[in-house]
């Protein structure tokens, strides 16, 4: 009678701890489907990109790197770019404007709190003045009235640069999967905005990942520099990891 009550306890646990194993998988998805729509902001200026300016950069990890860049450089070639402009030729550019307005929104939270956290006062008031003048007058987010009337441009702070702020340095040069190039400090700070941004607790798991990648081909719809920096460049590994340290170098020192 023991051994049955035994087993049917460890039976019991061990269901627990796969339940808890997968809600960790899950969560780690959905932080990394939040990453695919946010982590392409490195290229959103890429007139700061020289390729002839080469930055040093450790990277000991540099044939995983480039494995998973061919990888992630297929996605983009195979499905993210053609999707995007098909995309792109049924819904106007206004229209689309309107959808990343809504998201970047959503997401002053992330903002607000990194602001604060590097003690800058005026852009954590900023950052709360535009998320309450374009939930309001902007229509929940739909429009950028803060921008537009007043003025008020977003501070585009997060969690990383906070960490550089607090004197931790980059750490080795990374690219995920799916995400895309980080360094250490960034990736530990693209889980910190994962945990403060608002999609992932409004909606369900399917649904916001669904909605996460529809975002992503509608920013690149919108903007997508990624083939200028790759295409026609002796070593397209080296000009993207170049961009991306000088591009995160130049947001810190800002």
């Amino acid at each position: 009678m023991r051994n049955s009550s035994l087993n049917f306890n460890l039976k019991k646990r061990r269901e627990s701890m796969k339940k808890v194993i997968l809600l960790m998988l899950m969560f780690l998805l959905l932080c990394s489907v939040s990453v695919l729509a946010d982590n392409s902001s490195y290229l959103d200026d890429s007139s700061d990109y020289n390729e002839g300016e080469l930055s040093e950069v450790f990277d000991p990890v540099e044939p995983i790197n480039r494995f998973f860049f061919g990888f992630n450089d297929l996605i983009h070639k195979v499905l993210l770019k053609p999707v995007s402009k098909v995309y792109g030729t049924i819904l106007p550019e206004d229209i689309r404007q309107i959808i990343d307005n809504a998201w970047v929104n959503l997401k002053a939270p992330i903002r607000i709190v990194n602001n604060t956290l590097q003690g800058d006062i005026d852009g954590t008031g900023r950052e709360i003045a535009r998320f309450l003048i374009n939930s309001t007058i902007g229509v929940i987010g739909l429009g950028d009235p803060a921008k537009t009337e007043f003025g008020i441009e977003k501070s585009n702070e997060d969690f990383g640069q906070t960490l550089a702020w607090w004197g931790i340095g980059n750490g080795f040069y990374l690219v995920l999967p799916i995400i895309g190039p980080t360094t250490l400090r960034d990736g530990i700070g693209l889980a910190g905005d994962a945990i403060l941004n608002p999609h992932n607790y409004i909606y369900t798991n399917k649904i916001a990942s669904v909605l996460y990648l529809e975002n992503t081909i509608n920013n690149i719809s919108l903007n997508d520099p990624y083939s200028d920096i790759v295409e026609d460049t002796f070593d397209p590994y080296v000009a993207l990891r170049d961009a991306y340290i000088q591009y995160r170098n130049g947001q810190i020192e800002r």
